[in-house]
């Protein structure tokens, strides 16, 4: 049985598939599977919430729109892990933006 694969950092991608998933994304062949540490390192960690931001898109916007916040955390933070800094954070934009 293999180790579950987990590592914390802007976003919690588990998960050995999810690290196949974006390290072939990436370009990076196998590397994240193999080192799943390299997800921290700034210059791939950037890239990789980018394209799971991107792959989430819709879900996280459709989410936004009606205010549904615990619901729009969810993708990036696996469940309600961070929620209220979250939706602090999402009051000052909206008020910034209004």
């Amino acid at each position: 049985m293999s180790p579950q694969i987990y590592v914390e950092l802007l976003i919690q991608l588990r998960g050995r598939a999810n690290y196949q998933r974006y390290s072939a994304a990436l370009g990076l062949g196998r590397q994240l599977v193999d080192r799943p540490d390299l997800a921290n390192d700034p210059a791939i960690a950037a890239p990789l919430l980018s394209r799971f931001l991107k792959d989430n898109e819709r879900g996280i916007k459709e989410a936004l729109l009606e205010k549904h916040l615990k619901l729009a955390c969810k993708p990036v933070h696996g469940g309600s892990h961070g929620l209220e800094r979250f939706i602090e954070a999402f009051h000052i934009g909206d008020a910034l933006l209004t």
